[in-house]
Parts: C-alpha cells; sequence; structure tokens
C-alpha cells in the first residue's frame, strides 16, 4: 500500500522523469526576410530561452535556414507555436527537434 502510494505521488509531481532541456528549431525563411527580429514575439510568448545557432542558405540560395535553440515554457501548445511560425515563414518548411542540448546538428 505505502509502495502504491509512493508511485502514485512520484507520477504525479514527475518525480526522477527526464527533462527535455532545449530543442532544435529549423525553420526556413525566404531569402528576402528580415530574420533577425521576425519570431522575436513568438519566441517570448512560447518559450523560456531562445538562440540562434546558424544560418544556412539552401536550394541554391533561395531559402535560408535558420537553426535556434529553444526552451518551451511548460504551458506552451506545440502545435500552436509551429503553426504560428508557418504564418509567419510564409509556410515553408519548420522542424522541431526534440533533444538535449548534446543533439548533434
Amino acid at each position: 500500500m505505502v509502495i502504491c502510494l509512493v508511485i502514485l505521488i512520484m507520477t504525479r509531481f514527475n518525480w526522477y522523469s527526464r527533462r527535455v532541456v532545449s530543442q532544435i528549431l529549423k525553420v526556413q525563411v525566404s531569402n528576402d526576410a528580415q530574420f533577425d527580429a521576425l519570431f522575436d514575439d513568438l519566441f517570448v510568448k512560447y518559450t523560456s530561452s531562445s538562440e540562434l545557432i546558424s544560418v544556412d542558405s539552401i536550394h541554391g540560395g533561395m531559402l535560408t535556414e535558420l537553426t535556434y535553440s529553444v526552451g518551451l515554457k511548460k504551458s506552451s501548445k506545440i502545435q500552436e507555436f509551429l503553426t504560428e511560425i508557418k504564418k509567419l515563414n510564409g509556410n515553408n518548411r519548420v522542424t522541431l527537434i526534440a533533444g538535449y542540448n548534446s543533439t548533434d546538428l
């Protein structure tokens, strides 16, 4: 009985669960987009931290791929976050990779 209670409490409060510290967000934008502050409002709303890691030219220079390290807020709705990003980037590809800080890019 005591063991069941301990397990129930551990499950309820997520004790000893692995937390994802950060995630990798890859966003493709058109070459003419001013990406410096394009996603700032969304990052404030949905993330606790965000950092631009890399900027790459892809598809023969027609698109720019931005790679961010983001820490989503606990209350963030991932689907809404990705949908709002797609609205700002012209419905280009958006990829969110769940992982640790050591995720191989």
